[in-house]
């Protein structure tokens, strides 16, 4: 009746459950112990009354105890439980022997109740409570306030109220045993899911090296704040740039100090963007590693959050692109070469073109006065006119020998050989020394001491072509000079070719270079003389421009590589 009065609802925790089934199957022996406990002594010993009046309160007991049961108080009906048998053993007990009654003896019960389903500490109480309640019933019964015990010291009273508390007892026994076979099983269950739980981090950390410790990118995590302050970062690092990750964590905005100064306000703001906005980030830029080299770093990092959408922290990924830079900057360099090489080449074009059609226009126009002339029999005209159709041919054989020139420097090259400057000079000297000589030009050389690296016939062209410049605008000066020499420019050694001839126009300093430009038509040469010494200063790497002025001479700096350093290829 009572388990239709209060089914056993299904609990969704399963310890619950088996609490709630357990104590439900203690209740619900205690009421028909309690009943056949009832109905055998009003049969075998009606002239005992007051024992099946003390049993009376435990029927309300057991219905308060059902019901909540049903509501899943386990733990409080536990506690009335084993209170509730507690109190009414105790009273009974009181009246109807101390501590020779039946009552007395099923306090056990209750020890063992509240072992099973309390606690040990409550347990112990309920025993220390028995004890105590025994020594009460001693008291009691030496100050005559309760009768002696002899009087309730009936066999069959006794055999009754044991056969209930071993019933009882059995059954509380039972359900501890079930309950520690229950506890071993899930203590097995869960010794089982360690041991997968160990297996699964064994298998997660195996993971971590692989991708963390043993890949070729750095992963790192950053603190959501502003300054991107490091928390973690892997060990691949030190293969990048030379730290380790212990430095990294020794100052948590150490990496700011690593930061190419053109890189450091980009590389910061995209900090702050992804803070502020929670955006995935790509950026690249370059840190100084110990070695003091710049390593460029490809930066991809997303923003971590937790279940209400606040940041937790930065996580990344470093990857060196130094190389790819490289190569970028190479193919950029290369294309600005091809551009300007483009460039030069139609400018090259477009100039041949225009400086070769003079000479063919000369020797056209005289041959026509040439036929004209001979007809007419004229000789001094005649002759006049294969001079005229001789020298256009001179400067057309002169132009295109010093274009084939021009066109071999960079491709046919003599080995590169150590030599001083001086030797180099002494050279060029050798060769316009006569026309120096004419006009009557002092040279001097100054400055300390240089070797060189290069082509040396070329090198000695440079100052060459630079000294037969000097001498073809020296004008008419009352003491002509050369000066010769090196001086030092911050680290770097600048060698210098100084006239003081009538200087050129500041606006015509970057033009004077270009392939057959002549700032007075009517002067001597092809124009080609100052390209083929800018074109074999920048094969060997160096480079050249000029300082002047009108009528106050002019300045040729160019650099050479020096014997520690190589020639570019």
């Amino acid at each position: 009746m009572l388990t239709r009065i209060f089914p056993l609802p299904a609990f969704d925790d399963e310890d619950l459950a088996r609490s709630a089934s357990q104590l439900r199957t203690v209740v619900l022996t205690m009421v028909g112990i309690t009943t056949l406990y009832v109905v055998a002594w009003m049969i075998l010993m009606p002239q005992f009354p007051n024992r099946i009046f003390s049993a009376l309160p435990l029927y309300p007991l057991f219905i308060w105890l059902m019901y909540l049961i049903q509501r899943g108080k386990t733990k409080l009906a536990s506690a009335i439980m084993v209170v509730g048998v507690w109190l009414i053993l105790f009273f009974a007990a009181a009246f109807n022997g101390g501590v020779f009654a039946p009552g007395y003896s099923g306090m056990l019960i209750t020890v063992l109740a509240a072992g099973i389903f309390m606690n040990r500490e409550w347990a112990n109480r309920i025993a220390l409570l028995s004890v105590i309640g025994g020594g009460v019933y001693v008291l009691l019964e030496r100050e005559g306030i309760t009768p002696a015990a002899d009087k309730f010291t009936d066999s069959t009273i006794m055999w009754l109220s044991q056969a209930v508390f071993f019933f009882v007892a059995a059954n509380l026994l039972q359900m501890g045993t079930q309950q520690i076979a229950s506890a071993l099983k899930r203590a097995q269950y869960e010794i089982e899911q360690r041991r997968k739980t160990e297996e699964r981090l064994r298998d997660a950390e195996l993971l971590y090296r692989t991708l963390v410790e043993q890949t070729s990118v750095a992963i790192y995590r950053d603190a959501p704040d502003i300054d991107g302050t490091s928390i973690f970062i892997s060990p691949q690092i030190m293969n990048m740039i030379g730290y380790s990750p212990e430095e990294f964590a020794s100052e948590p905005t150490f990496w700011h100090s690593l930061l190419h100064p053109d890189d450091k306000k980009h590389a910061l703001d995209t900090v702050r963007a992804v803070v502020t906005t929670g955006e995935n980030i790509v950026s690249e830029y370059r840190l100084k590693s110990k070695s003091g080299s710049w390593v460029w770093l490809r930066d991809e990092a997303v923003v971590i959050n937790d279940e209400q959408g606040k940041p937790l922290y930065i996580q990344g990924v470093f990857i060196n692109i130094t190389k790819q830079k490289e190569v970028e900057q190479q193919r950029e360099a290369l294309i600005k070469e091809l551009e300007a090489k483009n460039t030069e080449l139609e400018r090259f074009t477009y100039t041949v073109s225009h400086d070769l059609k003079a000479p063919l226009i000369t020797m056209g126009g005289f041959l026509g006065f040439l036929e004209k002339d001979a007809l007419q029999g004229d000789i001094v005209k005649l002759k006049e006119d294969i001079f005229r159709i001789s020298e256009a041919n001179v400067k057309m054989q002169r132009l295109l020998n010093e274009l084939l020139e021009l066109s071999r420097i960079g491709r046919l090259m003599n080995a590169p050989e150590d030599v001083s400057f001086e030797q180099i000079v002494n050279d060029a000297l050798a060769r316009v020394g006569r026309r120096l000589e004419e006009k009557q030009i002092q040279v001097k050389t100054s400055g300390g001491p240089a070797s060189v690296r290069g082509d040396r016939l070329r090198l000695v062209e440079v100052i060459q072509n630079l000294l037969d410049n000097a001498a073809k605008f020296i004008g008419e000066r009352e003491h002509p000079q050369i000066e010769i020499g090196t001086e030092m420019s911050g680290d770097e050694t600048v060698f210098f070719v100084r006239d003081n001839g009538i200087g050129i126009d500041p606006k015509f300093h970057d033009k004077i270079f270009d392939l057959f430009s002549k700032l007075d038509p009517h002067a001597e040469g092809t124009g080609i003389g100052l390209t083929l010494v800018k074109r074999i200063i920048e094969v060997h790497g160096g480079k050249i421009w000029v300082e002047s002025e009108l009528g106050k001479g002019a300045t040729f700096y160019f650099t050479l590589p020096l014997n520690d350093k190589k020639i570019p290829e």
